[in-house]
């Protein structure tokens, strides 16, 4: 996997990371992940990619968009059953 940004530079640009581009069709389709803050990075699955797009076409913040997903084991695989905004950095 190749990572747009320098792994230590992970949770900076994620926290600038606008609104408009999140919602740009190449970040769409390579999907998204969370970015904690020692700068580990999860990969979610492509359910979460329609559940994250949802959320922050709805939102009114304009950068660094802090969401929360849920998640839970199925059929031996976990996979995400909620998107939510709480808040803005």
């Amino acid at each position: 996997m190749r990572l747009a940004y320098a792994r230590d530079e992970l949770l900076e640009n994620a926290q600038e990371h606008s609104r408009e581009c999140a919602l740009m069709g190449h970040c769409i389709a390579s999907g998204y992940g969370v970015v904690a803050e020692d700068d580990r990075l999860t990969l979610l699955d492509p359910v979460a990619t329609r559940m994250v797009v949802e959320v922050v076409e709805e939102s009114r913040s304009r950068e660094g968009t802090l969401l929360r997903g849920s998640r839970e084991k199925r059929d031996g695989a976990m996979g995400t059953t909620r998107v939510e905004e709480i808040g803005s950095t």
